[in-house]
């Protein structure tokens, strides 16, 4: 007579699927969050510079509109915005250079939207960079130095005789600082065809390279069950101004 197996009874019980949960996104919470967490910023919205349309595409070093950089920066607004800086995410070229340097992200009040090639200004933050300033003869014949960012103070201004001579120092009572330029003392420096190099302190300036969420609608239910519709903040992507053009045009490096 064949022998019946015994059976084991097993304890295993099946996996039970978590219900769905929404997860909420309260306007109000989010916008103290910002206000309270933020830095203050200055938040510029992009537009085209036809000048790049006058030659194949390419910008103007001379335009008044885009300073050479190919944007017009409009409407400029005061506003906060939480700042975390991605220096610890680096990401390296076949030639070992950094591709992200200078990459912040930026998640700015629900109110608040931001397009690739926007500006933004920390206006509580100095940074320091070394430039080679671009130089012009005024419409009075001033020697002027015209840089990428708005200066707050000059910590060094060089200028270059020759590669056999050393670098000869510009003292601070020959130059006033206007805006973003360098206005040189008119009885010392008649010609522009010099070259001068500098390192001076400024707020950090960035633009706005990718958008990571553009489409930010989703469907909430309320207490009630009833599906309503909310927008999500944005998270943008956003790169140290200088690092967006040609560094050997704009002859600009970190300090």
């Amino acid at each position: 007579m064949a022998k019946r197996l015994a059976t084991a009874k097993s304890n295993y019980t099946p996996f039970e699927q978590p219900t769905p949960q929404n997860v909420d996104h309260v306007k109000g919470d989010h916008d103290k969050l910002v206000s309270d967490e933020g830095y203050d910023i200055l938040f510029e919205k992009s537009v085209k510079c036809p000048c790049k349309q006058l030659d194949r595409n390419k910008t103007h070093t001379t335009c008044v509109n885009c300073n050479g950089s190919g944007w017009v920066f409009v409407n400029a607004t005061t506003t906060k915005s939480l700042i975390l800086s991605q220096s610890k995410q680096l990401k390296f070229g076949l030639q070992g250079e950094v591709l992200n340097s200078g990459q912040i992200s930026v998640t700015p009040l629900s109110g608040i939207v931001m397009s690739e090639n926007d500006r933004i200004t920390l206006l509580d933050s100095v940074g320091v960079v070394s430039e080679q300033p671009r130089p012009y003869l005024s419409d009075t014949g001033q020697v002027i130095l015209k840089f990428n960012y708005i200066i707050k103070s000059v910590e060094t201004l060089f200028k270059f005789i020759s590669t056999s001579l050393p670098l000869q120092r510009i003292e601070e009572e020959d130059y006033e600082i206007d805006g973003n330029t360098l206005k040189l003392n008119a009885d010392k420096f008649k010609t522009s065809d010099i070259t001068f190099s500098s390192r001076y302190f400024y707020n950090p300036q960035y633009i706005i390279v990718d958008v990571a969420k553009h489409v930010r609608n989703i469907h909430l239910r309320d207490e009630l069950g009833t599906l309503n519709q909310t927008v999500y903040p944005q998270l943008c992507i956003a790169r140290l101004a200088h690092y967006t053009f040609n560094q050997d045009e704009n002859n600009i490096d970190n300090g």
